[in-house]
């Protein structure tokens, strides 16, 4: 239940003509948030609702196999969900976005380089972050990497063996999303998933 970011303020006279323009402290580099029923001011009835669950989300799975070589690859990914991002706004996890240590790296607006992401650094900047902070939580992950080999016949009857496979796995090889956080699965308190890789031989006798 959160207001609606609407990108930042370039220019005093943007502000004089906004829903903002009475509010104190907002200058150009300022958040600009959604003036959700047009009455000329932002107040509690311009919060919304903001469902927090994916569109959709699935998975593709793919195995190939060519002279002994196999390979199988599986891939998730989720589509449409939100996140607030406690990075952006949480001021015990560096969501200040002053400019200081330990901040998150963002894209500022400066005058000489204006953004239209995020708000310029000060010192007051507690202003509506709580709207920024709400983010496209959309990712897609290589979730299973598998290469393996299976020796040819001939060669394992030599050593009385009936088949020899040998393999290597990673999983959680890699992440696509613009979430900016560890994971956009979990928050930045918790553990996300790890990557992961194992070598294996597989003997059957």
């Amino acid at each position: 239940y959160q207001f609606e970011f609407d990108g930042i303020f370039q220019t005093q006279e943007e502000i004089d003509n906004s829903a903002q323009a009475e509010q104190a402290d907002i200058i150009p580099g300022s958040i600009r948030v959604v003036d959700q029923n047009q009455d000329g001011e932002i107040n509690s009835d311009d919060r919304i609702i903001i469902d927090q669950n994916p569109d959709w989300y699935g998975s593709v799975s793919t195995s190939l196999a060519f002279r002994g070589f196999d390979l199988f690859a599986d891939l998730f990914v989720v589509q449409g969900a939100t996140r607030s991002n406690p990075y952006l706004a949480d001021f015990n996890l560096g969501g200040t976005l002053q400019g200081k240590l330990n901040g998150i790296k963002v894209d500022y607006w400066t005058p000489e380089d204006p953004s239209n992401e995020y708000p310029r650094p000060r010192e007051s900047t507690n202003d509506y972050l709580y709207a920024l902070a709400v983010q496209d939580a959309s990712y897609l992950r290589l979730r299973t990497l598998t290469l393996g080999y299976t020796v040819p016949q001939p060669w394992v009857e030599r050593i009385r063996l009936r088949n020899v496979r040998l393999y290597a796995t990673a999983t959680n090889l890699f992440t696509l999303t613009e979430y900016k956080s560890y994971s956009p699965e979990v928050n930045p308190n918790a553990f996300p998933d790890a990557k992961a890789y194992t070598l294996g031989l597989k003997l059957r006798f």
